[in-house]
Parts: C-alpha cells; structure tokens; sequence
C-alpha cells in the first residue's frame, strides 16, 4: 500500500514538475546531450568490469594482508 502511495506521489510529482517550462527545457537539453554521448561496446563494457574486478580483489588482499599483519602487532603489544 504503501509502496502504491509513493508511486502515486511519485508520478504526481513528475507530472506537475514536467508542465514547467524551465523543467521542461531543461529535460529536453539533457535528453540531447545524451543523444550525443558515445557509449562504449558490449566488449569495452565487459573488459573494463573485468579490470575493476581484478583490481578489486588485488585491493581487498592487500588490505587484508596489511590487516592480518596490524593484527598480529597489537596482538603482541598488548599481550606483554
């Protein structure tokens, strides 16, 4: 129900905002700017989530290693 409400505000909002001429314009400015924009291939896509991913994980070990290390410090001050 209430996400019917939201939805309903939702659409409302939009409505009343869109009859604006400034928001209107400026809607209309954007839909052809972004008819300009180059959108990389499927394959360019794919190869550079691969690239984050990797470089992620690279990431995540190196500061769980670094972690891992800390730990293993404070460990040994506090345990003397």
């Amino acid at each position: 129900m209430i996400a019917v409400g939201a939805g309903l505000v939702a659409f409302i909002v939009a409505v009343v905002t869109y009859r604006s001429k400034k928001i209107h314009t400026f809607v209309v400015e954007v839909c052809v700017e972004l008819s300009k924009v180059t959108w990389p291939s499927r394959k360019e896509t794919r190869s550079q989530t691969i690239v984050v991913l990797i470089v992620s994980v690279i990431a995540a070990v190196i500061l769980g290693v670094y972690d891992a290390i800390w730990s293993h410090i404070t460990d040994l001050i506090y345990n003397v």
